[in-house]
């Protein structure tokens, strides 16, 4: 199974974790997130945002500033829902998803630090989606570059 591959190669988050960081949110992330998370829990995306991993016990040393903590400290914005946040930039904007009730929506959007205003990202989970996974192949070849330099 594609998830127990991503765990031995302590990258991906466990489905555990994943359920986890959820009840203690007290909200069902969205669907793309979760995939993401499986795949790679946290990267940095576009070399700006940082996605947010979740905690996972057997890398926890990777997993600092996850989102459980990060969102410790709600946002003050004006719209329907709460904001869940799933990514930060070196400027103190994230981008976030809007939860109603215990269900999150899948629209992602950015919250500016600079007016506290909040708009339609232009990414997308397909885009995180597509990234995270390249961001493990990137991973795969490092290692198995490594890997063969040592048989040498």
């Amino acid at each position: 199974m594609v998830t127990d591959y991503m765990r031995d190669l302590d990258i991906g988050a466990s489905m555990e974790s994943v359920l986890r960081a959820e009840f203690d949110l007290g909200v069902r992330l969205p669907f793309g997130l979760r995939a993401i998370l499986l795949i790679c829990n946290g990267f940095t995306f576009e070399d700006t945002w940082r996605i947010y991993p979740v905690l996972e016990p057997r890398i926890a040393r990777r997993c600092w500033g996850h989102i459980v903590e990060e969102n410790q400290s709600g946002l003050s914005i004006d719209q329907v829902g709460r904001p869940i946040k799933i990514a930060t930039d070196p400027y103190g904007n994230y981008l976030v998803v809007l939860a109603d009730g215990d269900i999150c929506g899948e629209t992602i959007l950015m919250w500016e630090h600079e007016t506290a205003r909040v708009s339609q990202s232009d990414t997308s989970f397909t885009d995180l989606l597509v990234a995270s996974i390249l961001h493990v192949e990137r991973i795969v070849k490092r290692r198995e570059g490594a890997s063969a330099r040592g048989r040498s």
